[in-house]
């Protein structure tokens, strides 16, 4: 995952390898949900809680 601000974290992993955690939850925000529910993300420090913001920022995250 690279570093800087949350807008421009990118998907270190995935069909969505290199974009962008935000723009892939402008358009496809239920594979981020996916990848919550359904990966061990403990391998990429962060990316859960990156994800996890994002998603919340936006309003799509169903806790």
């Amino acid at each position: 995952m690279s570093k800087g601000t949350l807008d421009q974290l990118t998907m270190p992993l995935g069909k969505y390898k290199g974009e962008t955690v935000d723009a892939v939850a402008a358009d496809h925000p239920s594979y981020l949900r996916w990848l919550l529910e359904n990966v061990k993300l403990d391998r990429y420090p962060g990316l859960f809680e990156n994800i996890r913001e994002v998603l919340a920022r936006r309003g799509e995250l169903n806790d």
